[in-house]
This record gives structure tokens, C-alpha cells and sequence, in this order.
């Protein structure tokens, strides 16, 4: 995850001259929720897969408490680790615009095209998706 992490900082730093302080830690800080229920590169492979290939059963599996339901841990990490990556930016004491970045870098950006960070998580996403 750190590795991961340093390289979609280098990949965001790469895409233009200019990168706003918030995408910067958004960038490096986006994964961070995971380390909550660490799991192996088997758990996450098959979290990418499942989701992908069975939507519905990776919407039932994500709604479980990761705390009881150790099977479902791969779903609910893939699932809730944007939020959980917000709440320890916000509690570390990041930028509101790092936080929502962070917060909602696995969703779709034409949702928020009018949002002022629009730009920014799309950025993000490039980044991500490329590394």
C-alpha cells in the first residue's frame, strides 16, 4: 500500500506542472483507510474480481460488519476504506479538500463535475487507475 501510494503521488506530480497541496496528500494519503483490517494481495485481488464480475454479490458481501465476518473483510475493505481514509485525514487534521478527495476517490467524476475538485479527483483517479 505505501509503495502504491508514493506512486500515484509521482504519477500526480508528473500530470501537470501545478499540483494543489490538497491532491498532493489526497494522492498519497488515499489508501490509508485499509490499514483498519489489513489484508493480503489474494483478499484484494479477489474484492477487484468479485466486484467486476458479480456486482450483486459484492453489494450483499460489503454490507457486513468486518469486525464479525472475516470472509467478507476483502468486500467491505474495497468498499469503505474511502471513508475510512477521510476520517483519519480529518482527524490528523488535513484540508477539508484533501479529506473529500480521499473520501470520494472511487467514485464516478462526472457525478461531481461541478464540483470545485472536480479537476482534482480526476487527477486522483488517473493516477490510481494507473498504478
Amino acid at each position: 500500500e505505501q509503495l502504491h501510494s508514493i506512486r500515484v503521488l509521482r504519477a500526480v506530480l508528473a500530470q501537470e506542472a501545478h499540483t494543489p497541496h490538497d491532491l498532493a496528500v489526497a494522492a498519497l494519503m488515499h489508501d490509508c483507510g485499509k490499514a483498519r483490517y489489513p489484508l493480503s494481495v489474494y483478499g484484494k485481488s479477489i474484492a477487484v474480481a468479485v466486484e467486476k464480475l458479480v456486482p450483486p454479490f459484492y453489494r450483499y458481501a460489503n454490507q457486513m460488519d468486518p469486525a464479525q465476518t472475516v470472509w467478507a473483510r476483502p468486500f467491505i475493505v474495497r468498499a469503505q476504506h474511502p471513508v475510512w481514509s477521510a476520517e483519519v485525514l480529518r482527524e490528523a487534521g488535513a484540508s477539508i479538500g484533501a479529506v473529500w478527495l480521499a473520501e470520494h476517490h472511487q467514485e464516478i467524476v462526472a457525478m461531481w463535475m461541478d464540483h470545485p475538485q472536480a479537476g482534482s479527483l480526476w487527477r486522483l483517479q488517473r493516477a490510481d487507475d494507473t498504478n
